[in-house]
């Protein structure tokens, strides 16, 4: 991967690689949590993960890879607001903080949803 001044950035690319394993574990982890609390901070964990691979598929040094990786990272983002939704409808007393995360990660996969279907980042 090279940027317009033919600079390499392997070890940006091996970050963003990273992160996205980093997401699906995450996520994958999330969902076993029983605690409130500390499925609070993991909420907020991935949530702050996913703003940030979100972040790096817009530079512009990432078009390629985006192109490869948007539209699955846009379903599972939109995974995880459904799945959210789902926990929040059960009728529990959800915290605060739950709320206002789906609608930051609702917010987001609606973004991704549309650079996705747009062809761009």
């Amino acid at each position: 991967l090279q940027d317009w001044r033919g600079e390499r950035h392997e070890d940006t690319l091996l970050a963003l690689q990273s992160r996205l394993r980093q997401h699906r574990v995450a996520q994958a982890q999330l969902w076993d949590e029983r605690d409130p609390e500390r499925f609070t901070v993991k909420l907020e964990d991935l949530r702050e993960c996913q703003e940030v691979i979100a972040g790096t598929l817009e530079e512009p040094l990432f078009v390629e890879v985006a192109k490869e990786q948007l539209q699955p990272f846009a379903y599972s983002v939109r995974d995880t607001a459904r799945r959210l939704e789902t926990k929040l409808d059960t009728g529990l007393q959800a915290p605060a903080e739950w709320k206002k995360e789906l609608a930051t990660i609702s917010a987001l996969a609606v973004q991704l949803e549309s650079c996705s279907t747009a062809g761009m980042v």
